[in-house]
């Protein structure tokens, strides 16, 4: 007869077999990846920042605490010219200047007016009551775009421009997600 104690101990044998077997089968196969020039990612990646370059970071965050209700995370530097991030929940909405460093390394980025056609990012927020967060928006220098609606999919959303021209989706969750 077998006591609970072996049975027990043969059963985490065989797993830790079993996961060393894993293991090695892995190695193998990104071995193989590897000889044939071919990468894997380690892990899935999260979603951290949605960066929006502005005009000025110190307006942009105002205009963000004042038309849609955030508070400032975080700033760094002197707000005019450097960063601030905003409680926006798990990715972070943050400001830059359009002429920061790391950006004329990379090659720039256009300016862009707020006159002219949305650039193509949108920064969506949602909200509980998104008819009076839009009315609020608007009232507070938000530039109405097009009043929410009930849409096909099952949120409601309506749409503004900020003080630099960027999109801004105000909308509910999607019904049942």
């Amino acid at each position: 007869m077998v006591s609970n104690h072996s049975c027990s101990s043969f059963h985490h044998s065989k797993a830790a077999v079993s996961r060393t077997s894993q293991r090695r089968l892995v190695r193998s196969q990104a071995q193989d990846q590897k000889a044939e020039g071919q990468s894997k990612v380690a892990s899935a990646p999260a979603l951290a920042y949605v960066v929006v370059y502005v005009n000025d970071v110190e307006k942009s965050v105002a205009f963000y605490e004042k038309a849609f209700g955030l508070k400032t995370r975080m700033t760094q530097g002197n707000v005019r010219t450097a960063w601030a991030e905003m409680e926006t929940g798990s990715t972070t909405l943050a400001f830059t200047p359009q002429d920061q460093r790391e950006t004329v390394l990379s090659g720039g980025v256009k300016a862009h007016k707020a006159s002219e056609a949305a650039p193509n990012v949108l920064v969506s927020l949602t909200y509980d009551d998104v008819h009076s967060a839009y009315k609020h928006a608007v009232e507070n220098g938000a530039k109405g775009m097009a009043e929410p609606e009930d849409k096909p999919w099952g949120m409601t959303a309506g749409y503004v421009k900020d003080i630099d021209g960027i999109l801004v989706q105000i909308g509910s969750h999607v019904k049942g997600q």
